[in-house]
């Protein structure tokens, strides 16, 4: 049994989870025997390479000293977490960090609300027709996919018809008005051997991708594919968020940070900064490489974002800055 609120964790969750967190363990671990240490890393990663690469003058970010607790350490990097994505906001606004602004802003930072600088960031689907083809074509509920003689080989419709030749009388009664619907609408069609095969391929492409992540970064298609997003947007079947975070990224860092979304949160934001935390120094620790696990996944972000700017300043493309 579920809440309603509950962000939603399985085995491969905490998997990649550990995983994760194993592999930061390790990186520190071999960087203690060169004498250096993660934080020195991301200090030069955004104090000097961020701003001699993308121009991102008077980005910074402080960290604690290596002698101190992880407590301490947690209680300096959770409102440095929340510095450089308040400093990276204004630089989207306004072309500059202004600190005399960043001084003002005193509220939280929402992490759904900060902006990206390029429009069409991201694709989602939107709409009953998107959710009939995610339906149809590729989850294993629709039974579309069940022909015979192939039976049990595939699990969705839209592998049964890119692979194999299957003709219409070959669907069961139950089946073929929604494969007539289909190829009235103009997603199949019946070739000259009378089969029938997928019209757009790359149209529900981008519907298999969005049925598998929820979300397609635009920017990471060629022109060709981008223009078909375009029309499938304009056919109300997509829409675009110009975030820096997609939807499941905010959600994430939501689950982990505070609970304005779930229940069942780990809300380490504000157990930290209003001393609800627990005192283990295990724990302690556990929690500061989480953070700093998060805190790399928003750099890695910011580092996308410049960098999908700056490729594509010249081809459509739209600064959201002011």
């Amino acid at each position: 049994m579920r809440s309603k609120n509950e962000y939603l964790t399985g085995i491969t969750f905490y998997r990649k989870s550990n995983l994760s967190h194993l592999q930061l363990l390790l990186y520190s671990h071999y960087l203690n025997t060169i004498n250096k240490s993660i934080e020195s890393i991301l200090s030069y990663f955004v104090n000097i390479y961020l701003i001699d690469t993308y121009n991102l003058r008077n980005f910074r970010i402080n960290f604690p000293t290596e002698n101190t607790s992880y407590l301490e350490k947690i209680r300096l990097i959770l409102p440095e977490i929340e510095s450089i994505l308040k400093q990276y906001k204004i630089f989207v606004d306004d072309g500059v960090i202004d600190y005399e602004l960043l001084q003002l802003m005193s509220q939280s930072i929402v992490y759904g609300e900060i902006p990206s600088l390029s429009n069409k960031k991201y694709v989602y689907g939107k709409g009953d027709e998107f959710l009939k083809l995610k339906y149809y074509f590729f989850s294993d509920q629709s039974m579309l996919y069940y022909v015979e003689p192939f039976k049990d080989k595939y699990r969705n419709l839209y592998g049964l018809l890119l692979i194999e030749n299957v003709k219409l009388s070959d669907f069961q009664s139950y089946q073929k008005s929604t494969i007539d619907s289909l190829i009235q609408n103009g997603y199949l069609m019946i070739d000259s051997n009378g089969y029938v095969k997928i019209r757009e391929k790359n149209q529900l492409l981008i519907i298999w991708k969005l049925y598998l992540d929820g979300v397609v970064s635009y920017w990471c298609f060629p022109k060709s594919v981008r223009s078909i997003i375009d029309t499938m947007q304009e056919k109300g079947l997509l829409y675009f968020g110009n975030t820096l975070f997609s939807e499941p990224e905010r959600k994430y860092f939501n689950y982990y940070l505070n609970k304005s979304e779930y229940t069942n949160g780990l809300d380490l934001r504000n157990k930290y900064a209003h001393g609800t935390n627990v005192f283990n120094e295990d724990e302690h620790k556990n929690d500061y490489l989480i953070l700093l696990k998060i805190l790399i996944l928003i750099l890695l972000k910011i580092e996308n974002d410049l960098l999908i700017f700056e490729n594509n300043k010249s081809i459509n493309i739209t600064s959201v800055r002011k």
